[in-house]
């Protein structure tokens, strides 16, 4: 922590099939979003780690890709724009059903 980083998260959010961790790849995600604790700022990167989260049933994950993509949505040309709303609001859906079941 005093190197302003954090490995473990790193190590831990790796995609492959084995020894990850959702919750490592929202934190990921999160330091890439806002390039906090030695990570480079990169919205690309973060939309790639919440997204793998989400799709494993992290529904915080889901939520702020939701609002990443809602956010992107108001910068694109108009033939995206509704794909991206829409997604956005699946993504909404799926994290208001996986906080419900816990």
């Amino acid at each position: 922590v005093a190197s302003k980083t954090v490995p473990w998260v790193i190590r831990e959010a790796c995609m492959s099939v084995t020894g990850t961790s959702v919750h490592a790849s929202f934190l990921y995600g999160v330091n890439a979003q806002n390039g906090s604790y030695g990570f480079d700022k990169d919205l690309e990167v973060a939309k790639k780690y919440y997204r793998w989260a989400s799709e494993r049933g992290h529904a915080l994950s889901a939520y702020c890709l939701s609002l990443r993509l809602f956010k992107e949505s108001y910068t694109s040309d108009k033939s995206r724009q509704t794909d991206l709303q829409n997604e956005s609001l699946l993504l909404m859906k799926l994290a208001a059903e996986i906080s419900s079941r816990t």
